[in-house]
């Protein structure tokens, strides 16, 4: 249905991809992976025709339509309803069906008290939901959603999920939720240093090609390389023997034509940890029948909210957009004041807040270098450097203004802020929005190895599970604490009684402990036992490959000698004794070559298992 081909796209020297070429089949759901700033966006906005190309083209069947999720427009409608209808298409006699535009907006978690609502007055957070809206109902071939999820909660992701697997056309999605891109797609396909593949299966099929690609990759190379090290030594060893030198000719032939692949350039990934403060009390924070509103005429977002946070907590918060999560981790940071009841907290806690509502207020000229220092104004600039660093704004990147930047990286200079303050608790809201899969990868690691209290708020169900051992749930409401992970949470209670629970996180390997003497000992004569009879086979080759030239030279001179005689008989036979010696020769240096290339991968291996 639509054919990439040859596709190529650089911002500077660099091409950001080149010779990307693949095909969207009929009712294919793409999933399209990358780290931040390798071009996935991009990509799409090609697909979608917003964006040239620098080479290759995008076909398509006549008529086909392609809707696109934008993250910015402007509307022109008068209210929310309105945006929604107007991408509606026309029924006979210029009729349409209004109800799918209230289903939509309704199934994406916008009350129908803001339908009559002029679209500028809404958040940021509705208006990309009423954009969102437009595309599902534009009736197109092919959806392409750029981070779809953002700003939806739990019970719209799911409805959202559930529609996309029934839309009967294509889909191009980019995401960083790995659960929702994987019950959604059909298909992976990545961008990866500069090339993509496609393949059928879920991002964990995705990433374990790659890195089984990258490691067969790797082994071809090594082996080549080990090859031409043999190779460079017999014509060292033997260069000096003038009946040698054909053979040595022919080997330096053979090093001119296999070529040995550079290594593979490593891909900085995002890595770090949360500095801690020790904690030496029982509790981090109370609330007593805490309760908060915006404006005294107005109910309660919730009320009588009783919490007791213990160092090492994990509690997640969940519950439908608007219904006070963010409000309450104000609240226990002491940026907002209670309206009923109250927030104790321990003279000996230290909060860090990450607050996603901050990466729209990071503008401006000055650099990320700048932002964090203004936030950390006792480190050294050479502290500052290495945190962007550790952030992957390395260089001349931590110079960056803030304006330029994409929604991931201003995530990690918000991380960046709040990762070297010492802290016991870190609140968290949202702190995946922008991040790509491996960086949401690496949070989670940070945040498992934190050994303070998490309180966080996300609407990715794979980090709820990863993470929260309890949960404060905004339902029906009111707010109340839950004694139990995200699966106890939904066999309970559930968001809604036709949903199903999506798939489980995969488990986690232990770390490798270190080997004991005796490990290292059986290690040892492991490996002596198959070296020593190898190292013994060489040695025997070396001398038979000697023994078996002075005997082609001793042959090749008295053929010189019959050949001025005129004894032709004798040449007759001295010739196919050459002969022989020769083929004896290239099959000896074969066997020697094997043999030292087997010597080195095992030596190769001992030193890494001795460790």
């Amino acid at each position: 249905m639509l054919q990439c081909s040859q596709l190529k796209k650089s911002y500077g020297p660099s091409p950001l991809f080149e010779d990307v070429s693949f095909s969207l089949q009929a009712g294919e759901r793409l999933g399209l992976v990358g780290r931040n700033g390798h071009g996935k966006s991009t990509l799409a906005r090609i697909i979608c025709g917003l964006e040239d190309a620098d080479d290759g083209t995008v076909v398509t069947p006549p008529g086909y339509t392609i809707g696109f999720l934008e993250q910015h427009t402007h509307f022109t409608q008068d209210t929310a309803l309105d945006v929604v209808t107007d991408a509606l298409p026309e029924l006979d006699g210029g009729w349409k069906e209004t109800h799918r535009a209230e289903a939509t907006l309704s199934g994406l978690g916008v009350d129908e008290a803001l339908w009559t609502m002029p679209p500028s007055a809404l958040s940021s957070g509705y208006q990309l939901r009423l954009r969102l809206a437009r595309v599902l109902v534009g009736e197109y071939n092919l959806l392409v959603l750029d981070e779809p999820t953002n700003y939806l909660d739990v019970p719209s992701i799911r409805w959202l999920k559930q529609f996309l697997q029934r839309y009967p056309g294509e889909l191009l999605l980019i995401t960083h939720d790995r659960l929702f891109m994987d019950d959604v797609s059909t298909h992976i396909a990545g961008i990866h240093r500069g090339q993509v593949k496609k393949l059928q299966g879920s991002t964990g099929d995705y990433y374990s090609f790659r890195e089984e690609e990258e490691e067969q990759y790797e082994r071809e190379r090594v082996n080549k390389l080990k090859k031409r090290q043999s190779t460079e030594r017999f014509i060292e060893r033997f260069r000096a023997k003038d009946s040698k030198a054909s053979q040595v000719q022919s080997r330096i032939k053979l090093l001119e034509k296999d070529v040995v692949g550079d290594a593979l350039h490593d891909i900085k990934s995002l890595a770090f940890s949360f500095a801690e403060d020790p904690f030496p009390g029982r509790w981090i924070v109370h609330t007593e029948d805490l309760g908060f509103q915006y404006k005294k005429d107005e109910p309660l977002l919730f009320q009588k909210l009783n919490l007791s946070v213990r160092p090492g907590d994990r509690l997640g918060i969940i519950g439908a957009n608007g219904k006070g999560k963010s409000t309450l981790l104000s609240l226990l940071n002491g940026d907002l004041t209670p309206s009923e009841g109250r927030v104790i907290r321990s003279d000996n806690t230290s909060f860090a807040c990450f607050h996603s509502k901050a990466l729209q207020e990071l503008k401006g000229t000055h650099s990320i270098e700048a932002e964090v220092s203004k936030h950390l104004p006792d480190s050294s600039r050479t502290h500052i450097r290495t945190l962007c660093g550790t952030m992957l704004f390395e260089g001349d990147d931590a110079l960056k203004p803030l304006d330029v930047l994409s929604g991931g990286e201003r995530a990690r200079v918000l991380l960046a802020r709040i990762i070297a303050t010492p802290s016991n608790c870190l609140l968290l809201d949202e702190p995946t929005h922008h991040l790509d899969i491996e960086s949401c990868d690496a949070l989670t690691d940070a945040l498992r190895a934190y050994s303070g209290t998490v309180i966080f708020i996300t609407h990715d169900e794979q980090l709820l599970r990863q993470l929260a051992e309890r949960l404060i749930v905004f339902k029906d409401g009111s707010a109340f604490l839950f004694e139990g992970g995200y699966d106890d949470f939904l066999d309970k209670y559930g968001w809604e009684a036709s949903e199903s629970p999506t798939s489980a996180e995969a488990g986690v390997s232990a770390p490798t402990a270190k080997k004991s003497r005796q490990e290292r000992a059986q290690i040892v004569q492991q490996y002596n036992e198959q070296l020593r009879p190898l190292r013994k086979q060489r040695t025997a080759l070396e001398e038979s490959i000697m023994q078996t030239e002075e005997t082609h030279a001793a042959i090749h001179e008295e053929m010189v000698h019959c050949a001025s005689s005129g004894e032709g008989k004798q040449i007759e036979r001295l010739s196919q004794q050459h002969h022989e010696l020769e083929q004896k020769l290239s099959d000896l240096y074969n066997e020697y070559e094997k043999v030292d290339i087997e010597i080195t991968e095992l030596e190769a291996a001992y030193e890494r298992d001795k460790q």
